[in-house]
């Protein structure tokens, strides 16, 4: 039983952790197309990993009382109480989000799905009102607020946004710069080209501690 309990502990801890490790191999071309839904940090998925690392955490204080409460009952419920804050600050830490390894990085990973988000929101004819129009629910993870914003030639996916309106994010831009451009508050200077069609606006180039 043990073992058992052991064992969904660690199944546990590796999918809380799903989107620290997959960003970790998606950014070195490692991590198969049909497996970039783990690096999905918004929407349903957080809270998904949440319940998991609950879950992890509380097998966990479970395995180590049973370990424990051999020589005697007091030593495993004392041994559970000392690990159970560890247990719960591990998974807190598993929960949080990918670190953000720099705009280019991030637009690598995400592209398939930004690509995809950026047809479906051209396609929409509420894309061109304010705030945007909200994409289909298996995209809605590629921008901050499930939404897509349609003007003219460009296509908007923010990816960050501070109260009260200010945003950044990735745009499809295949007729030239975006610069210029109002993002709901922030006005869009000096973009960052990824390639020919798609730039970065607001969003830092350099890898940091959080999007």
């Amino acid at each position: 039983m043990t073992g058992t309990l052991a064992g969904l502990a660690l199944w546990g801890w590796v999918v809380a952790a799903s989107a620290r490790w997959s960003w970790a191999l998606a950014v070195r071309g490692r991590l198969p197309d049909e497996a970039l839904f783990l690096t999905w940090f918004r929407g349903p998925a957080p809270v998904a990993r949440g319940l998991v690392a609950l879950a992890a955490a509380a097998l966990t204080v479970a395995v180590v009382g049973l370990v424990a409460a051999r020589p005697g009952t007091a030593r495993g419920l004392a041994a559970g109480v000392v690990v159970a804050p560890f247990a719960l600050a591990l998974a807190g830490h598993t929960i949080v989000g990918p670190p953000y390894y720099g705009a280019r990085a991030a637009f690598e990973v995400l592209r398939p799905g930004l690509e995809r988000a950026a047809v479906l929101a051209a396609a929409d004819p509420d894309a061109d009102l304010y705030g945007g129009a909200l994409l289909p629910w298996d995209h809605r993870p590629y921008t901050v607020d499930g939404r897509a914003s349609v003007h003219e030639h460009l296509v908007f996916l923010p990816q960050w946004r501070v109260i009260p309106d200010d945003r950044g994010g990735f745009f499809l831009s295949p007729l030239g710069s975006p610069e210029g451009y109002d993002m709901s508050g922030m006005v869009c200077e000096d973009p960052v080209r990824l390639d020919d069609a798609w730039w970065a606006c607001g969003m830092n180039p350099e890898p940091g501690l959080r999007w």
